[in-house]
């Protein structure tokens, strides 16, 4: 069938290394999406600090 199928734990660590991949693309894509700048509810108002 395929190479890796013949190297004993080959599907959990293909499975372990799918997982952190797919962590990692959602933290980065959502992470841009959802994350917002350190200032955004600022409207620098007369209240602001600066």
């Amino acid at each position: 069938m395929y190479w890796w199928r013949e190297i004993m734990g080959a599907d959990v660590l293909l499975g372990f290394l799918g997982c952190y991949f797919l962590i990692g693309i959602a933290k980065g894509v959502v992470g841009r999406v959802v994350q917002r700048k350190e200032d955004y509810y600022d409207d620098g108002g007369e209240d602001s600090h600066e």
